[in-house]
């Protein structure tokens, strides 16, 4: 039945290319598509309007035309020769011609004006082109339609040259060379624009969005096989099959179906303008529309009940969109396609850079957006995998064949030991808490280039554990107590924003763009992290508009922005361009973390800065590198009230002539960004690196019984493992208490698992009841975790009651045994003497 719909559809829209109008869609959001119901079939309807006969020399030269009415139109017909009358049957035929428009500041006229009429026509093989005479032109379209039906426009080739310099401070203006309002049984076929359509252009910070067509108030048409990005407004019952655009948007319409159209990127050959637009299918306030076989990304706002069946998503992105359907879609990002964007987005230091990533990017972190689960999601896959959408799941270990998680509402999950492919978008955690991100393996092939893609995404969560991952990027979002620990990231970095409490423990960050930042978080430890060879583009490779804030962009080991009370401590920074810790907050604690061959200040300090204590750190190599007088100073100091003590720089390590290991004199430390001005000093600087050796374990995490639970019998006591950084052995011992932790009794000791059955002989009942996990590794150091609240242990039924219980039915069972057997045995005598009579 799906088949023959689509049969019927490509029936009766191929009959409609002859009469000039389009039926309308023939299936709407609500209905169900299966496997095999794709659009390739329709390939053939993009090659349906006959190719262009005649080069462009050989096109008849036309004054531009203006027409208004049925009338008007019939006179021109009758001017320049067009054959036909206007009929369905007979459609006025305008074919191989040209029309130039010259156009300065005072008059911008279309090529073609076309108002007012109903009658059927067809303009086929037509060059339009714009000769500016004024250098900054005002936006307008060369093909103007107002009122009109029945018509057919193929192989339009609008050519628009010096469209490059359309920019400038009007860029903030979109332009569309096609313009279509209140028309209707309308065909638009092969229209190709040049100059730019496809393209965006990052001048002085204003952004050209050239979209190439533009229908507003607009029903019934077909818009096939352009090379135009396309924009509807307000516009219902059209139909979109095998365009390809740079970008897609369709505003306060409903009951549209696009098919089969491709969203491509492209970059300004331009040398000194590489930028990045979002390519997407912008879908806002619209409802009730059909997108099937569509490539490009979907971002949706304030719209419902749409259907996206059999598309290649690049990225999804929701706001306030709900009721929507989702079924067998591919979620995948070509490796072509990144490296293709390669300079265009290098400068970017932005948290929203995952939208390069294939991935459910619903949220940002200033604007959370959390409404997918108003959506609904079948059988769509990443990679050849499944793409795993879960909602309010807890207590799930995943095996499945899965290349992409978001988890809503979840907790107690187990992700481990999973490798997740090129292309594949990674994991999702939203308002989740007591999961496990273990031992999985993301491919980066794609890790030359120099933007993150987020494989792992948290946002509001908790007591998360996330050791031993290998990946490019992870971001933490309004979450705490996160445990990060020996994660190996390559490329991208560590991004915490509005979270704290949280553990980053022996994590490396290797060969990207930026190293571990923390944006407005607090009270987080980051202990033995190694973050090295971090790099930045050359200057000549930014926009334009980034030259004067080009350090901003260059890659720091450590940033904290606006995040107070965090603890740093044995870190190792190395070979990172654009700085090794960088800190615009207060009252942190650096120390014993070795900085080195930093080609900016090792510890530089903003403005604003205050009460950070720095510490027995190792300072080596490092340089502010801005002038030949600044090279000798390692640290800088913009703040107030910051404390440099005992602190090992390389570059001040004598005299010492009282022998005490202290350089006699103090080292100093750069105060103004403007001058050579020191204010600020390290009072007792080191004549030798501090050791920076560190081991550390990582407390276990009892999970149940864990408080509230009411427990009736025996009962396993589980727990998640402990982490020796120094990756010694571990044995656990198992304590309880009955009255709220005031006293333990020891349960068992030397247990090398994270299980304990607990048999509960002579327990007795109470509301009270915590677990102890006391972790101890082979050096001896000891950790421990308690359950977060009390559980309840409920009186079981004595064993003696049970016997005699036991006993008591026995007896009784036997004794109507015999009754019942008499009883038998009497009826039988009776039965057998009443026979004999």
């Amino acid at each position: 039945m799906k088949n023959s719909l689509f049969c019927l559809f490509l029936l009766c829209t191929s009959s409609s290319l002859f009469l000039g109008y389009v039926i309308p869609p023939p299936f709407s959001s609500s209905q169900t598509l299966s496997p095999g119901t794709s659009s390739s079939s329709l390939s053939s309807l993009a090659t349906f309007s006959p190719l262009r006969t005649s080069s462009p020399s050989e096109l008849t030269l036309l004054d531009p035309l203006t027409i208004n009415g049925n009338a008007d139109f019939l006179t021109h017909a009758s001017l320049h020769g067009w054959s036909g009358n206007g009929s369905q049957t007979n459609p006025i035929s305008i074919s191989n011609v040209n029309i130039t428009v010259y156009s300065n500041s005072s008059m911008d006229l279309p090529a073609i004006n076309l108002s007012n009429t109903d009658l059927h026509f067809h303009f086929h093989n037509i060059v339009l082109h714009e000769n500016f005479t004024f250098v900054w032109p005002f936006s307008h379209p060369l093909l103007f339609l107002s009122n009109v039906t029945n018509g057919h426009f193929s192989d339009v080739f609008i050519d628009d040259p010096l469209h490059l310099y359309s920019g400038g401070y009007k860029s903030d203006q979109p332009d569309y060379r096609v313009f279509l309002e209140n028309c209707q049984f309308l065909t638009l076929s092969n229209i190709t624009i040049t100059g730019g359509n496809l393209e965006v252009f990052w001048i002085y910070e204003f952004v050209r969005d050239n979209l190439g067509i533009q229908c507003v108030n607009s029903s019934n048409l077909l818009l096939i096989a352009n090379n135009a990005s396309i924009s509807l407004v307000n516009c219902v019952n059209n139909t979109l099959v095998n365009n390809t655009m740079a970008e897609c948007e369709i505003v306060s319409g409903s009951n549209n179906l696009l098919i089969n159209n491709t969203l491509i990127w492209m970059r300004n050959n331009d040398y000194y303008m590489y930028r990045h637009q979002e390519k997407a299918f912008h879908i806002i306030s619209s409802h009730s529309n059909n997108f099937t076989a569509n490539t490009g990304s979907f971002w949706l706002t304030d719209s419902t009940q749409n259907l996206f069946f059999d598309n290649s998503i690049y990225i999804l992105k929701f706001e306030s969109s709900m009721q929507n359907t989702f079924s067998y879609n591919r979620f995948s990002l070509p490796l072509s396609e990144l490296n293709h964007l390669y300079y265009t987005y290098i400068a970017h230091d932005r948290f929203d850079a995952s939208i390069l990533s294939p991935y459910f990017h619903h949220f940002d972190f200033k604007n959370p957006r959390i409404d997918i689960p108003g959506n609904i999601f079948l059988n769509n896959s990443i990679n050849g995998k499944e793409v795993f959408l879960g909602l309010d799941i807890h207590e799930k270990v995943f095996s499945s064949n899965v290349g992409l998680f978001y988890l809503l509402n979840c907790s107690d999950i187990e992700i481990s030991n999973r490798l997740f492919e090129e292309g594949e978008g990674g994991i999702a955690l939203v308002s989740c808490s007591n999961v496990s991100i273990v031992n999985n393996s993301f491919d980066s092939s794609h890790s030359v280039l120099p933007f993150p893609s987020f494989q792992i995404s948290l946002h509001s969560s908790s007591n998360i554990l996330i050791v031993n991952n290998s990946l490019s990027h992870i971001q933490l979002s309004n979450s705490s107590n996160i445990e990060l620990f020996s994660n190996s990231i390559l490329v991208g970095g560590l991004d915490l924003e509005s979270s704290h409490h949280n553990s980053l423990i022996n994590n490396s960050v290797l060969f990207g763009k930026r190293g571990i930042y923390l944006v407005e978080s607090n009270h987080n430890s980051l202990i033995n992290n190694s973050v090295s060879d971090l790099w930045a583009p050359p200057a000549e490779f930014l926009p334009i508009h980034h030259f004067f804030q080009y350090s901003y962009y260059r890659s720091i080991g450590i940033r904290l922005d606006g995040s107070s009370f965090n603890f740093l401590m044995r870190n190792y920074v190395h070979n990172c361009t654009g700085g090794g810790i960088y800190v615009s907050a207060s009252s942190n604690s650096i120390l014993m973390n070795t900085i080195s061959f930093i080609q900016l200040a090792g510890i530089r300090f903003e403005y604003g800065s205050a009460h950070n204590i720095i510490t027995n750190n190792n300072i080596i190599h490092c340089s502010l590198n801005e002038t030949a007088d600044k090279s000798s100073f390692f640290a800088a100091d913009w703040g107030f009230n910051n404390t440099f003590s005992h602190n090992y720089w390389s570059n001040w390590a004598w005299p010492d002539r009282d022998g005490d290991n202290i350089v006699d004199n103090p080292y100093p430390i750069l105060t103004s960004e403007t001058e050579i001005l020191i204010t600020n000093y390290d009072s007792s600087p080191r004549t030798s690196p501090i050791p920076t050796t560190f081991h550390t374990l990582i407390p276990p995490i009892v999970l149940f019984p864990n408080g509230g639970e009411v427990i009736k019998d025996n009962v396993t006591v589980s727990w998640r493992a402990a982490v020796d950084t120094a990756s010694h052995p571990i044995t656990y011992a198992v304590y309880y208490s009955a009255d709220a932790g005031l006293t333990w009794t020891l349960l068992a000791d030397t247990i090398f698992g994270t299980t304990y059955f607990w048999t509960f002989s002579s327990i007795p009942p109470g509301t009270d009841y915590l677990i102890k996990i006391v972790a101890r590794c082979s050096e001896g150091m000891t950790v421990f975790d308690t359950s977060d609240l009390p559980f309840t242990i409920i009186p079981k039924v004595s064993p003696s009651s049970t016997s005699s219980y036991r006993s008591s039915f026995v007896s009784f069972n036997f004794l109507l045994f015999i009754l019942l057997f008499l009883t038998s045995v009497s009826l039988i005598h009776n039965r057998v003497f009443k026979e004999n009579i």
